[in-house]
């Protein structure tokens, strides 16, 4: 809960200094672009909570089964190297 609260904050008031700044003023371009990239960081969060979650689903469903461990690493390991590998080209892209 602490986190959605972190995240929506930072949103929220991004999306009000837009509000209210008048558009020739000389701050409303960086507000713009600040407030794209709050939107973006909220964004690849979202995208890697939903990741866990379905790895946590993955995970219980395979209990459930009774899926042997070694082939359970195996795809849970998959995914983590995968989540990694788009961790980092979203990082890239953030810095550019």
């Amino acid at each position: 809960m602490i986190l959605v609260v972190s995240i929506v904050v930072p949103v929220g008031r991004a999306q009000e200094l837009l509000r209210y700044t008048d558009v020739s003023h000389k701050d409303y371009p960086d507000l713009v672009r600040a407030s794209s990239k709050v939107e973006g960081v909220v964004a690849s969060i979202n995208a890697k909570a939903k990741k866990s979650e379905q790895q946590a689903l993955m995970l219980r469903a395979a209990e459930e089964m009774d899926i042997p461990e070694v082939h359970l690493m195996s795809t849970l390991s998959n995914r983590i190297e995968s989540n990694r590998i788009e961790s980092n080209r979203i990082e890239s892209n953030r810095t550019v």
